[in-house]
């Protein structure tokens, strides 16, 4: 598939990247590199390495904030919501979507044009 995602999609993610993970990138490289440390995962030698290099320890703080979008009172909520009503939703995703293949096939067509089947 050369045609999608498209070239506009890839220059858009590109436009939204990750400026401090970028870059730190070039000093972890290095490190990753270097013989003593070939085979260890980059996580780790980033923490190590924290207290050494500003960029790491910039990148550490922004990604150990919390956003201030989050509210862990609405995840809690939602999660409240997931257990209460997972049966059910069992129930209507798993049974009851089978009606138009076999007890009504007459539903297809309401199904299909509420984009419910796409």
């Amino acid at each position: 598939e050369t045609e999608s995602p498209s070239q506009e999609m890839f220059t858009k993610l590109a436009q939204t990247g990750d400026a401090l993970a970028d870059d730190l990138w070039p000093d972890l490289l290095k490190l990753i590199h270097s013989k003593s440390k070939a085979d260890s995962d980059p996580l780790e030698i980033l923490l190590e390495n924290v207290d050494k290099n500003d960029k790491f320890r910039a990148f550490i703080e922004h990604v150990s904030t919390v956003p201030e979008w989050c509210n862990f009172d609405d995840f809690e909520a939602a999660i409240k919501f997931h257990q209460r009503l997972s049966l059910p939703f069992s129930y209507v995703l798993g049974i009851c979507t089978l009606v138009g293949g076999f007890g009504c096939p007459e539903i297809n067509k309401v199904l299909i044009s509420s984009r419910y089947w796409a």
